[in-house]
């Protein structure tokens, strides 16, 4: 009786997994367009997502945070430093200086030179020393220091980064 018992229960079980894998009516022939999913993208679109996903700058314009990095920690050091000839090279010019409710453009390296010490205000010196990289603000306007005294960017052709307007 054992031995039925068993037999009828691996019958039984074959036949469940037999009826479980069977195929699907449709030939290869048939089967339409919808019923093939499609990625469209390539390996480079996804790797340039995941280096989006890993890029906190990306929104601001920053398509390479390491380069923007070391650029940002250069431009503390030159100012620490008050290398005005050094800070002018970080500047995408025209550099854009609010203070007290007007705009000014300073559009040159020599005009930053000579207007240096007016530009960064011991304020604005103590926002960029004190700011770490990995904790600033970044929208799409770019990446801000401290409560906006400094706006970090890029060029248009996002080749070049630095800083874009100073609110003093």
């Amino acid at each position: 009786m054992k031995k039925i018992m068993s037999l009828i229960l691996i019958l039984i079980c074959s036949i469940s997994f037999l009826t479980g894998c069977e195929k699907d009516d449709k030939s290869d022939a048939d089967v339409s367009k919808d019923d093939v999913i499609v990625s469209e993208s390539t390996d480079n679109e996804n790797s340039k997502e995941d280096q989006n996903e890993d890029n906190r700058y990306y929104v601001g314009g920053i398509d390479d945070p390491v380069k923007f990095e070391e650029m940002f920690n250069e431009v503390k050091k030159f100012v620490s430093e008050d290398n005005k000839e050094k800070v002018s090279e970080y500047i995408l010019y025209p550099l854009r200086v609010n203070h007290d409710k007007s705009t000014r453009e300073i559009k040159t390296p020599q005009e930053f030179i000579e207007n240096y010490d007016n530009i960064f205000t011991k304020e604005v010196k103590e926002a960029l020393l004190n700011q770490d990289v990995k904790d600033t603000f970044v929208n799409y306007q770019g990446v801000m220091v401290g409560n906006g005294e400094i706006w970090f960017g890029s060029s248009q052709d996002s080749s070049k980064y630095g800083i874009i307007a100073i609110n003093n």
